[in-house]
């Protein structure tokens, strides 16, 4: 299963709409406030007892 996740999240990136290419291109590289930014990223939560994924098309992590 976790494999099928990445897959699709790889999928994902390399099929981005216009207005992702855009976003991305002025946050990547720590262009704002020099924060790292992530997309596509795989979230996995708890529901009800059962796992689920969720796949965050841009995340801002704390990297120093």
């Amino acid at each position: 299963m976790k494999n099928a996740i990445v897959q699709t999240a790889r999928n994902l990136r390399q099929n981005s709409t216009k207005a992702e290419k855009i976003f991305w291109s002025a946050v990547r590289n720590r262009k704002i406030k020099n924060k790292k930014f992530r997309r596509q990223y795989p979230i996995e939560f708890e529901y009800y007892g059962q796992k689920r994924h969720f796949i965050a098309d841009f995340i801002a992590v704390n990297a120093n």
